[in-house]
């Protein structure tokens, strides 16, 4: 029984060392595949980050955006490039090749120790199994981490760093340095409350908008948490992007839409400057919504194209190349339109970034 013990014990050990002897060449290798990236893109990082705050801090010196933005960004800013340190650390000569590879060290010579010398018993191989294992797996964790850390900095480096265009959360009411308001009827309402922005039609011509006061170029993502306490069957009311001041241009619109039949779906509306009527261009009854449920919508406007998410899912892409630039977002729907359209929309926050 007790040389059965010892054989299986040595068979462990054996396996301990072929181990140690393949994960100590494995973290050389990942090191010296990680270091020469995160010695070149690190300085890159620093400086970008270094830069856009600068300009973050000129433009609130400009008056150009609020000391609370300004904060805001500031502070994501540090976030990135804390994260960035953390990984930096984790992937450190000390981190990933010295403690790793002491750690598999170990394991390696108990192991030996426990094969090759004369006093193999059944208690000391059971030493020399339990330390060294300990060694193997003290040593994986910080490969592990380091491992972790190279595909994280990776991706750190190959996502831009997020630059904030544009922000409102309506917590101080409706900034008339953010946004311009069309006329519209008597008991058209948009006006903020309790850190809400709240919208209605009354469903008389001319419809009431909101329009950001200046317009966005290049790519960018637009976040908003929205939702539609209440639509009249048949009607829309949405977001619009679109490079016409107020009413005159090319627009998309991104729409929550009630039919008769007491469905809610998501529809996309499309209208070309010249022509007098909107073009149905997405109609899928599949895309549902419900009422008075918050969603998060993203929009990612890339080159000519458009993406419309809700949560995960996307709902609609479709080409925008006759959008020129700038381009305005405009609320619930065109500037003092024509339409009939009746309900109410919320919006908790939006949020544009490059």
């Amino acid at each position: 029984m007790m040389y059965e013990s010892i054989t299986a014990g040595l068979e462990i050990l054996r396996l301990i060392i072929y181990l140690a002897l393949s994960l100590i060449p494995a973290t050389i290798t990942a090191y010296a595949i990680a270091a020469p990236i995160l010695g070149r893109e690190t300085p890159r990082i620093k400086e970008e980050i270094d830069r856009l705050k600068e300009e973050t801090e000129r433009r609130l010196r400009s008056e150009k955006i609020s000391i609370d933005d300004a904060k805001r960004e500031i502070a994501r800013y540090d976030r990135y490039k804390k994260e960035w340190e953390k990984w930096l650390d984790a992937l450190s000569f000390k981190n990933m090749i010295l403690r790793p590879c002491i750690s598999f060290g170990i394991a390696l010579t108990i192991a030996a120790l426990g094969i090759y010398t004369l006093w193999i018993t059944v208690k000391a191989m059971l030493i020399c199994i339990s330390v060294s294992t300990i060694s193997i797996v003290i040593g994986v964790y910080f490969l592990g981490r380091g491992l972790i850390a190279v595909d994280r900095a990776v991706r750190l480096v190959r996502s831009p760093i997020e630059k904030e265009m544009f922000f409102d959360n309506f917590e101080k009411g409706i900034s008339p340095n953010k946004w311009i308001m069309s006329f519209g009827t008597e008991k058209d309402i948009i006006k903020a409350m309790n850190g809400v922005l709240r919208i209605r039609e009354d469903g008389i011509a001319p419809a009431k908008s909101i329009q950001t006061r200046e317009g966005f170029k290049g790519d960018y993502t637009i976040e908003v948490k929205i939702r539609c306490p209440t639509i009249r069957a048949g009607h829309n009311l949405g977001i619009l992007i679109g490079d016409g001041y107020r009413a005159d241009g090319n627009f998309i619109f991104m729409a929550f839409y009630a039919e008769p039949q007491g469905r809610t779906y998501y529809r996309l509306w499309k209208k070309v400057i010249g022509e007098k009527k909107w073009n149905l261009i997405g109609d899928d009854p599949e895309k549902r919504w419900s009422f008075n449920e918050w969603y998060k919508w993203k929009i990612i406007k890339h080159k000519n194209e458009l993406e419309w998410y809700v949560g995960q899912k996307l709902i609609y892409k479709t080409d925008i190349s006759f959008i020129g630039s700038p381009q305005y977002i405009i609320i619930p729907r065109l500037w003092d339109e024509k339409t009939l359209d009746e309900g109410e929309l919320e919006l908790d926050y939006i949020k544009i970034t490059s």
